[in-house]
């Protein structure tokens, strides 16, 4: 019989969007509602590609959590409703109390609730604070949570570790530069242009070194590195470590 290995993944997603009509001033308090979407997918893992193929997501369940942000009566009026809102904001922002008792609060509606284990709620509680943070009273906050899980019969290739430790399927997944575009780079010697002093004291992204007289080079996207960083980096996969952007990938 053949054995399965698994590995599973939970990721979330969160937005902030479609007009907030269902709950303006329904309770007579101004409320925020936070509505929470469950999903689930699984992934195969095909030896043809060295890849996994993952099936369409299947919606579980959403609920919604109305997320009082005042404690006045609800006026009604889109100004006042706006200045209450990002008067807590100010009040989460500047008081670690208060953000922790809001932290709190979703982290027992995430287990009590949505049935979340509390190894996955750290990084969903981190995502909603940063929205609250910038959300607007007139949207919705949507919270988009997805496990997956991945399936394989080579343990290997579920984990993406060979019996070395080497991360062989994070590799096997990346696209190199072609050696003709690494060549093609464009080189940049800070002090023969004055446009790039501006450079100076700055770090490379690669390796946090400082940048000097030194062998620079700019990619298309017009993100620096020193060139032996960058090429390196190329030779192994062919998008910007910045801005993600794509360079001339192999075929």
């Amino acid at each position: 019989m053949t054995t399965i290995f698994e590995r599973r993944e939970f990721n979330t997603g969160v937005y902030q969007r479609y007009e907030n009509r269902m709950f303006r001033s329904k309770s007579c308090v101004d409320v925020l509602p936070i509505k929470f979407f469950r999903w689930k997918t699984y992934a195969d893992h095909n030896p043809d590609i060295q890849d996994f193929d993952a099936e369409p997501a299947t919606f579980l369940f959403s609920k919604v959590l109305k997320l009082r942000f005042s404690r006045e009566r609800a006026s009604g009026n889109a100004k006042t409703t706006m200045e209450r809102l990002a008067r807590y904001q100010r009040v989460i922002a500047g008081s670690p109390r208060e953000a922790n008792k809001l932290e709190n609060k979703l982290g027992r509606y995430l287990t009590t609730t949505l049935g979340i284990h509390e190894d996955d709620q750290p990084f969903t509680i981190v995502k909603i604070m940063e929205m609250l943070r910038k959300a607007v009273p007139d949207k919705v906050i949507e919270v988009h949570m997805l496990e997956m899980t991945f399936r394989s019969t080579n343990w290997s290739f579920l984990w993406g570790f060979d019996e070395d430790g080497d991360d062989i399927y994070y590799r096997a997944k990346l696209v190199p530069a072609p050696k003709s575009f690494i060549e093609s780079l464009e080189e940049v010697r800070l002090l023969d242009d004055d446009d790039n002093l501006e450079l100076l004291g700055l770090e490379c992204p690669i390796c946090m070194q400082v940048f000097a007289d030194t062998s620079i080079t700019r990619l298309p996207c017009s993100h620096y590195y020193h060139r032996d960083c960058i090429v390196q980096w190329l030779q192994i996969n062919h998008v910007c470590p910045t801005c993600r952007h794509p360079n001339a990938p192999m075929s």
